[in-house]
C-alpha cells in the first residue's frame, strides 16, 4: 500500500465506509472504477469533500433568492398576480371609484351627476348634490321657483342598507315627478352638508318644504319614506305649487283684479 501524504486530513476509515461514502456522495460510476488501492478511494473522497464544501454558499443564496420570489414580497421578483396584489388593486379601486364618482357607491349611476339645475324633478330623476353651496341652491330655487318639497338622501357608498332602499327611492322619484324634488348626498364627497345638516348615520332622510326641515328620519324603511314624501307632496299642492304654469297678461290681470284692482289696467 502506498503510505499516506503528510497533509492528507482524510480520517482512516474501512475500505467499506469509503465505498458507502463516496457513494452517497454521488459519485459517477467512471470514477469509481479508477480506484484500485484504499489511498485511491482515500484521495476521491478527500476530492469529492472539498468540492462539496464549496457548494453550500451558491445554493443557498438560490434558496434564499427562490423563497423570496415565492413570497412575493418587496423586490420585484414575486409574481405580479398573488393574491397580495390582486386584494390591493382591488382596494384601491373601490375607494378609487368612491372618491372620484365611478360605479360601486352611487344610489344611481346611471344618472350622470344630474344637479338642480338640469331640471332632476321634472324628469324624475335624483340630484347629485356635490358641496354645501349645491344643497342651499337647490333649496332656495324650490322655495322661491317652484313650491315643491325637497327630499334628501345622505348616503355612503359603502353602506348596505343605503343600496337596499336605493331602489325604492328612485323609484318615488320617478312617482312623484312634478311633485317634489329628490337628491343624494354622498357624505363623504360632501361632508360639509352632512355635518351642517347634523347627519350621524345612512341612510337619514330629511324633506324640505319652503326651505325648512319638515321631517327626517334615519334608516332605510323604504315604507315610512314613501309615506313621509308622499304626505309633504301633497301639502305643498294644497298650499300651492308652480310647476309647469305659465304666466301670461290674462291670467296676471284676473289675479290682479281680485287682489289689487289698482294694478289692472284700463
Amino acid at each position: 500500500l502506498r503510505p499516506m501524504a503528510a497533509d492528507d486530513t482524510t480520517p482512516r476509515m474501512p475500505l467499506s465506509e469509503l465505498k458507502r461514502a463516496l457513494k452517497e456522495l454521488n459519485v459517477p460510476a467512471e470514477r469509481l472504477a479508477t480506484c484500485i488501492e484504499r489511498p485511491d478511494y482515500e484521495a476521491l473522497l478527500a476530492e469529492m469533500r472539498a468540492k462539496k464544501s464549496s457548494e453550500p454558499a451558491t445554493g443557498s443564496a438560490k434558496t434564499a433568492a427562490g423563497d423570496s420570489g415565492a413570497r412575493g414580497g418587496g423586490g420585484g421578483g414575486g409574481s405580479p398576480f398573488s393574491l397580495q396584489n390582486i386584494l390591493l388593486v382591488g382596494v384601491l379601486a373601490y375607494y378609487g371609484s368612491s372618491l372620484f364618482g365611478g360605479g360601486f357607491g352611487g344610489l344611481d349611476d346611471d344618472e350622470g351627476g344630474l344637479t338642480s339645475s338640469d331640471g332632476a324633478h321634472l324628469l324624475g330623476r335624483v340630484a347629485e348634490l356635490r358641496t354645501l353651496e349645491a344643497f342651499k341652491g337647490l333649496l332656495a330655487q324650490h322655495r322661491d321657483e317652484t313650491g315643491l318639497p325637497v327630499v334628501v338622501d345622505f348616503y355612503s357608498p359603502s353602506c348596505g342598507p343605503c343600496r337596499m332602499v336605493a331602489p325604492a327611492y328612485k323609484a318615488l322619484a320617478m312617482e312623484l315627478k312634478g311633485r317634489a324634488a329628490f337628491a343624494k348626498v354622498d357624505v363623504n364627497r360632501n361632508h360639509a352638508t352632512s355635518s351642517a345638516c347634523g347627519v350621524r348615520s345612512m341612510p337619514t332622510f330629511h324633506f324640505y318644504l319652503d326651505g325648512k326641515l319638515r321631517d327626517s328620519f334615519a334608516g332605510a324603511d323604504s315604507r315610512r319614506l314613501q309615506r313621509a314624501a308622499r304626505d309633504l307632496a301633497q301639502r305643498a299642492e294644497e298650499g300651492g305649487t308652480h310647476v309647469g304654469r305659465e304666466v301670461t297678461a290674462a291670467s296676471l290681470a284676473a289675479f290682479y283684479a281680485t287682489h289689487d284692482a289698482s294694478k289692472v289696467p284700463e
